[in-house]
């Protein structure tokens, strides 16, 4: 089914169903091409505080100033506890810090992402490359990288693909946001009128930002979304 793998495999299960974005940083560029398109505006600015009035949130302070703010949604990843925080809660909000190996010219390649069982790590065909993606790190946001955890993805790999070429390989670490209980907070805040939160969905970020977008927009907006919500609210623990 993939001749790109070593004959080395007992056996395998096939997804059909699933799907793959072909680059994942290409798509959020897409999406926030569309969003000013539409009319919004995007800032690339470090937010460090949020200001409060007697109605809630009423400016977001960053490095570069402050903004004037009718709402606010918190949607930070790993980077949301401090200004949960600032807005009334506190979260046990932790990273699994996972790791990839990027090759942008790896003279093979699957026809699909491919699964190692034995070794708990992706193979995905991006069209900029191979990577290979997995492991999971409880090292918080302050620790330096463990970068044999990336050199290991690529151990691995020549052992399931024949023939890789290694030529401009990139490590990369990021951090993925989770709670204790596995699910993501998905929410308005109880404490403080027009402060929203959309964090914490792990390994499954990417998998679950269209729904929670349009979750926290019915929310904003004073619409059902449809859902219970009840195991998702800020002030669950």
């Amino acid at each position: 089914m993939d001749p790109a793998l070593a004959p080395i495999f007992a056996r395998g299960v096939y997804f059909p169903e699933n799907s793959v974005t072909v680059n994942n940083f290409r798509l959020v560029q897409c999406l926030a091409e569309d969003f000013i398109a539409r009319g919004g505006r995007l800032l690339r600015e470090r937010a460090t505080d949020v200001v409060l009035g007697p109605q809630g949130p009423r400016e977001l302070v960053t490095e570069q100033g402050r903004h004037s703010i009718d709402a606010i949604v918190v949607a930070a990843g790993a980077w949301s506890r401090d200004l949960a925080r600032r807005l009334g809660h506190r979260v046990p909000l932790d990273t699994e810090r996972g790791y990839h190996i990027m090759l942008p010219d790896p003279g093979v390649m699957p026809r699909m992402p491919v699964h190692i069982g034995d070794h708990g790590f992706v193979a995905t065909p991006l069209e900029h490359g191979l990577r290979f993606a997995g492991t999971v790190e409880l090292g918080g946001l302050q620790a330096p990288p463990n970068w044999e955890r990336a050199n290991v993805l690529l151990r691995h790999g020549r052992s399931v693909f024949p023939g890789l070429r290694e030529d401009g390989a990139d490590r990369w670490m990021g951090f993925r946001p989770s709670f204790p209980d596995s699910l993501p907070v998905i929410s308005g805040s109880p404490r403080t009128a027009n402060a929203y939160f959309a964090f914490g969905h792990g390994h499954l970020g990417l998998s679950f930002a269209a729904i929670t977008g349009k979750i926290v927009a019915d929310l904003a907006s004073g619409r059902s979304s449809g859902f219970d919500l009840a195991p998702y609210r800020i002030d669950r623990w």
